[in-house]
């Protein structure tokens, strides 16, 4: 919870968060939805609309940490966009292909080779865990197999 205090604390001093902010109530939810490494947001009441017009790549580049997720899905933001915990001696990046169903969910997903800057398995193991927990939101005005992508960034530990 330290690093997520802290991040909070760095988006509310640049203006990119209220005070009154969805970070806090994740403290508050229950162990079972993994709320220390996932950024859930159940309803738009929940959603703190100061950050809607980031792209994924300007959210990123807020954080400062040991592995960077960024993300590219057309109209849509994460519900749930867990940050993959992993002990891999590599660092690198693994580039992921997916496709979402209109209710949210990835039902489709492969490792992108040529995007990516490593075949480690144990980094493409620890992104593939992260995809398999990951959610967006609905939005039936969707392609029913909408294409997307999502990056992740390991930084060597």
């Amino acid at each position: 919870m330290e690093y997520q205090d802290r991040v909070k604390e760095e988006l509310i001093a640049a203006g990119m968060l209220k005070e009154d902010n969805f970070i806090d109530d994740q403290k508050n939810l229950p162990d079972e939805l993994d709320a220390g490494d996932t950024a859930i947001a159940d309803s738009e009441e929940q959603k703190d609309t100061s950050l809607i017009n980031l792209s994924a790549n300007e959210l990123a580049a807020l954080y400062d940490g040991p592995t960077r997720v960024f993300y590219y899905l057309e109209g849509r933001y994460q519900l749930q966009l867990p940050i993959p915990i992993y002990k891999c001696e590599n660092s690198g990046t693994i580039v992921i292909n997916i496709i979402v169903e209109q209710n949210g969910r990835i039902s489709d997903y492969s490792i992108n080779r040529d995007e990516s800057s490593t075949n480690d398995p144990c980094l493409s193991e620890a992104a593939i865990s992260a995809i398999e927990r990951t959610f967006f939101n609905p939005d039936n005005s969707s392609d029913k197999k909408q294409k997307g992508t999502i990056t992740y960034q390991f930084i060597e530990q």
